[in-house]
Order: structure tokens, then sequence, then C-alpha cells
């Protein structure tokens, strides 16, 4: 015995129908579907190999950073770990170093102020050299 029956669907299959543009129809791939498939593979195909190239270059771009901020050029376990990372780890990982960088950059200029008033004696007036 069915219970809680909400809905029920049925279909027919007859040779004249009565909404005229009801029906079920049989193709075997001649006619556009197989071109649209294979367009879309081709896409899809060109869209990996981008995906593939951008990748190379996150992780081309990881081992410059690497080098320049902990002088590491050879193989090593981070190498290891990063060839296995997805891109948006890659990424990630990347801006870390990038940020790592940064702060090193930072800390190898001098400081504008006290740069300055160290060496007020040497700066150029309109008049010539000051300190003379």
């Amino acid at each position: 015995m069915l219970s809680n029956i909400t809905d029920a669907y049925e279909w027919s299959f007859v040779a004249v129908p009565a909404q005229r543009e009801a029906g079920v129809t049989k193709q075997f791939g001649t006619d556009g579907t197989k071109g649209r498939c294979q367009a879309l593979e081709k896409q899809l195909r060109a869209k990996d190999a981008l995906l593939a190239q951008a990748e190379s270059m996150v992780r081309e771009d990881i081992i410059r950073l690497r080098f320049l901020t902990e002088g590491a050029a050879e193989q090593d376990a981070v190498s290891a770990a990063a060839a296995r990372m997805t891109l948006p780890e890659l990424l990630e990982f990347r801006e870390t170093l990038r940020t790592k960088q940064a702060k090193q950059c930072r800390g190898q200029l001098p400081d504008g102020q006290r740069f300055a008033a160290e060496n007020a004696a040497f700066q150029v007036k309109a008049g010539g050299v000051s300190g003379e």
C-alpha cells in the first residue's frame, strides 16, 4: 500500500500527440551535437594548456623569490613540496614570499629623514654647496 503520495507523473507514447511540440526524438550524433562537443573539448584543452602555463610561471616566480629572500636555489624540501602544490596553494605561497621580500628590501634602504639629517652638509643649494 502506498501512503503520503504528493505527485504522480505519467508518460505516454502515442502516434499523434495532443500537443504538437511534445515528443521524443532520437539522435545518433550526426547533427551539430558532435561538432559542438568537439568545439567544447578543444576549448577545454586550450584552457587546460593555459592553466598549466600559468602554474609553471608561478612555480618559476616562487623559485626566483626564494632565491631573493632565502638564497635557496637548489632543490630542497620546500621545492619538493611546492612541486606538489595546487595552483591556489602556489599563489598563496608566492604572496608570502613577496611579502617577505618586501620587508627585506625595506630593511636595506636607509631611513629617509635620518639620511637627510646626517648628510645635510652635502646638500646642493642655489648658491652652491652648503657648508662652504
